[in-house]
């Protein structure tokens, strides 16, 4: 019996040593990686290197938990792997910003590179799900070998959640990829398999975006992504000519989330490009649809809209893609305006537009953007001659400013210090609002119902010293 007893000591110093050893190991190799990691030093080569460490790190993790599983090892092991997935998830996203920026040879074996790292980064975010769950499974069974304090319970929930997030951000990025893959492909089969595969990886990124809001309704990150990827779901339907599930549906709840994360957290940079991306790409898209239906005025106005929240959000300065989004405004209204069979006034209206795409390209506009609160179109009633003429409105922080045209001659301004109130007046026209300041009062209409509220939500906004209001969706 003694002899027994002493052999099954020895055994279980051995294991202790063993495990030791390889946690000392482990923790070295995790250490010099992690170390590369804060300092940012994964160009190259290096970047490969500190794959490779934490590789070696995991291998080392597992062989201890095998020995002695327990729940300290694997909160070692779980932060091994979401560090791995963390530098290809950054790697891939960097190489796709390279290849996006500057398409060269180089540029489809990087996105071929991208594709592989958030394939892996993919594989060890879902790993480190898995054993979160199991650990979670284990400590709830009562198993008195196996028990987690509530110091790593709290540190298992914060894994959970930003383990979820990384990995619908993963597989979200990893959608954009296949589409541009799915864009320059010359094979119609490979291309529709490609957008089949983006559209699969966006629904999986949006159930954990949306697991992620359900466990903290706050979190804006977690909306901002979610909405994206709702968007990006109801894009990759249209180029694939599915209509169910509705992408116009899958839009607007895009943009509620996107909205919504903005409002939570305005100051945060992503949350605003975001948004600015979202009223790009809706404005870019009824330019699209603009033109197919000639008589509808309309499609100009709304695409105006967008285009313009799009670069009120694109603060301090707008993308060149969003100018030239502004150009793809100014030359539908030309041809607009060209359509012998449209009347005088709808005629008018895209004249107008045209001339509001070529302020907003120019100096004057770049320089004022800072400033610029909401700008439009609008008629007016003359103090002198009481005639309505339209006139151009720039509204900023100080002063509301009214022009012959875009770009032409300040005809006034109204200081915004002075507006006592604005309010609905239909006295005269339907539409119609009126600014009443300490020396006049100025009678202002709409072209619809919607810029009418938009404008005076805006100025009472002003007064107030009030941020913009939110846009209508």
């Amino acid at each position: 019996c003694f002899v027994v007893m002493s052999s099954v000591d020895k055994f279980a110093e051995s294991k202790k040593s063993k495990t030791k050893q390889l946690l000392r190991e482990a923790e070295g190799l995790f250490a010099k990686a992690a170390l590369r990691i804060e300092q940012k030093d994964l160009a190259g080569a290096k970047f490969r290197e500190t794959q490779q460490l934490l590789e070696q790190a995991h291998q080392k993790y597992e062989l201890a938990l095998r020995i002695t599983p327990i729940p300290s090892i694997q909160m070692q092991l779980l932060d091994c792997l979401i560090q791995s997935g963390t530098i290809l998830l950054n790697q891939a996203e960097e190489l796709l910003s390279i290849a996006q920026k500057k398409v060269d040879k180089f540029s489809k074996s990087n996105r071929a590179n991208a594709g592989k790292y958030l394939l892996q980064a993919i594989e060890k975010y879902e790993s480190a799900l898995e054993m979160m769950e199991k650990m979670k499974d284990t400590a709830a069974e009562d198993n008195e070998e196996y028990f987690l304090t509530d110091e790593e319970t709290a540190l298992l929930d914060e894994h959970h959640f930003s383990t979820l997030l990384e990995l619908g951000r993963a597989q979200s990025v990893r959608g954009v990829s296949l589409l541009t893959e799915a864009d320059v492909s010359q094979d119609s089969k490979a291309s529709k398999t490609a957008l089949s595969d983006a559209l699969f990886l966006f629904k999986q990124s949006y159930n954990h975006f949306s697991d992620c809001v359900t466990q903290d309704p706050q979190n804006h990150a977690a909306l901002r992504h979610w909405g994206s990827a709702l968007c990006k779901e109801a894009f990759t339907l249209k180029l694939l000519n599915q209509v169910s599930p509705d992408p116009m549906k899958l839009v607007t709840e895009g943009g509620d989330k996107l909205v919504l994360a903005y409002r939570i957290s305005p100051e945060t940079e992503a949350n605003r490009k975001s948004l600015a991306r979202f009223f790009f790409d809706q404005g870019t898209y009824v330019l699209q649809q603009f033109g197919k239906k000639t008589e509808d005025r309309k499609k100009l106005a709304e695409a105006d809209l967008l285009l313009q929240n799009a670069l009120r959000f694109s603060h301090p300065r707008p993308s060149r893609q969003l100018l030239l989004a502004y150009s793809g405004l100014a030359a539908k209204a030309s041809n607009y305006i060209s359509t012998p069979a449209l009347n005088e006034h709808v005629k008018l209206v895209a004249e107008e537009h045209s001339q509001l795409a070529d302020w907003v390209k120019s100096k004057t506009y770049l320089n004022s953007l800072d400033k610029l609160r909401k700008f439009s179109y609008l008629t007016k009633k003359g103090k002198v001659v009481s005639s309505w003429k339209r006139r151009f409105f720039a509204l900023t922080g100080k002063n509301l400013h009214y022009y012959s045209k875009a770009g032409g001659k300040c005809l006034g301004a109204i200081p915004v210090r002075d507006i006592q109130s604005v309010t609905e007046d239909f006295s005269n026209k339907d539409l119609c609002f009126a600014v009443d300041t300490t020396n006049r009062k100025y009678l202002i209409q709409a072209d619809d119902e919607h810029q009418l509220f938009e404008w005076m939500d805006e100025l009472q906004a002003a007064i107030g010293n009030l941020p913009s209001p939110m846009p209508t969706l």
